[in-house]
């Protein structure tokens, strides 16, 4: 997988969204990803990624031998949902992960391997 390659997860659907960049594709399609254009007007990348992940969506991005998947959702919804984007984009063994959790302000870094094997609860890091 080359750098930079991204996508949304949709929580709701379980649903794997291929982007090119985060920001450009809520602009381009505002309803898909729960906000609407009076939202994000004027707004910045961060901003208006970030109701993109308030709305359910889980932000992924391959960057420098990372894969960073970052959410605002129960740990209970995003993790099964970032586990299966993992198996099903056959990154089980051999990716480093860092997931961020807005949520909770914390802050995970493993192996996929790692990851699937299960995680304790001391590893989050703030």
């Amino acid at each position: 997988m080359p750098n930079g390659e991204g996508w949304f997860i949709d929580l709701r659907t379980g649903e794997h969204i291929s982007i090119h960049e985060h920001r450009h594709a809520v602009v381009a399609d505002p309803a898909r990803y729960r906000v609407t254009p009076e939202e994000i007007a004027g707004k910045d990348r961060k901003h208006i990624v970030g109701l993109a992940l308030e709305r359910g969506f889980v932000r992924v991005r391959a960057d420098k031998g990372w894969l960073v998947a970052e959410f605002n959702a129960p740990q209970g919804e995003a993790l099964p949902q970032i586990e299966r984007f993992l198996a099903d984009k056959g990154f089980v063994e051999y990716r480093q992960l860092r997931i961020r959790d807005h949520r909770l302000g914390r802050q995970l870094e493993c192996t996929a391997a790692e990851f699937f094997e299960g995680v304790p609860a001391d590893a989050w890091k703030s």
